[in-house]
């Protein structure tokens, strides 16, 4: 695939299309000629630079609004440099040879990258390796990727989308895994794409599915593989602000940064009540 993309990009009828020769002071004070790869603008970035073209022009065409200039010679600089911009970045027209050869480095080069490229699961999760494993992708695929996106944007010159040279269009889904303890976002337990798919062929209350599944259970129990707890903290609920603790008996809920302690201050005051009924002594009296 490699050799495929190199013997595209050194043709000589499509190589002036990916880069251009530009001059370039060394170090030493001497002069050479080099060649960088062109960035073409996307049809959007164009319309706007034209705009702000015909904007500049307006302004520069009305007497009136000219005398408003404070350096009418640094306005004609920057018009000059976006018409400059504008031709030099505007994908080309092709002929239908360029074209058939463009065409061919943009599959190649798709190809080249999308070889071994880390899956959505995997730039969402971060497991172990992920990161290394993007990295060394990111650095092998850098020149295939610039040539592909050139290579559209001189395919679809006009074409309005966003994400037209996005490579993220073409990363593999692979497979979903929606728990991975040894991921940096874990995620959360839930049915993969493929028990979804048949759930609805399994009875799962009465069916031999339950009874295997529910065995399997028991037994992961009795062996201490599972462990079941039953045990439930009294008056606390969880909620957006914090714990909140509730006395069921009476209704009365305490919440903020003291609410432990009123709870339990409460809770002892109703046991002392208690106590003090079943003894015959007098109640307390709270306000």
């Amino acid at each position: 695939m490699a050799t495929e993309i190199q013997a595209l990009v050194h043709d000589t009828e499509i190589r002036p299309l990916f880069y251009d020769k530009r001059r370039v002071t060394k170090a030493d004070g001497s002069e050479a000629d080099v060649e960088v790869q062109r960035n073409y603008l996307r049809s959007w970035q164009r319309e706007e630079k034209e705009r702000e073209i015909g904007e500049i022009q307006r302004v520069l065409d009305d007497p009136i609004a000219r005398k408003a200039i404070t350096n009418p010679g640094r306005v004609v600089q920057r018009i000059a440099a976006q018409k400059r911009d504008l031709a030099s970045q505007t994908p080309p027209n092709l002929t239908a040879s360029q074209r058939d050869k463009v065409a061919k480095l943009e599959k190649a080069c798709r190809e080249q990258f999308v070889t071994n490229m880390p899956t959505d699961e995997q730039m969402r999760r971060k497991p172990p390796g992920a990161q290394d494993h993007h990295t060394a992708w990111d650095h092998a695929n850098k020149v295939p990727i610039l040539l592909w996106k050139a290579a559209r944007l001189m395919l679809h010159p006009r074409s309005p989308e966003r994400d037209l040279c996005n490579v993220e269009r073409y990363r593999p889904t692979g497979a979903t895994r929606n728990l991975d303890v040894n991921a940096q976002l874990p995620g959360v337990f839930a049915l993969s794409d493929e028990a979804k798919a048949h759930y609805d062929q399994i009875d799962w209350h009465h069916g031999e599915a339950a009874k295997a599944v529910n065995a399997q259970i028991e037994k992961m129990i009795a062996e201490g593989q599972l462990k079941v707890s039953t045990k439930v903290r009294r008056g606390l609920r969880q909620e957006k602000n914090g714990p909140v603790y509730e006395d069921k008996a009476s209704g009365q809920i305490f919440s903020g940064p003291m609410a432990k302690a009123r709870y339990t201050r409460h809770m002892n005051q109703q046991e002392r009540q208690r106590i003090a009924r079943e003894e015959g002594a007098p109640q307390e009296v709270t306000a």
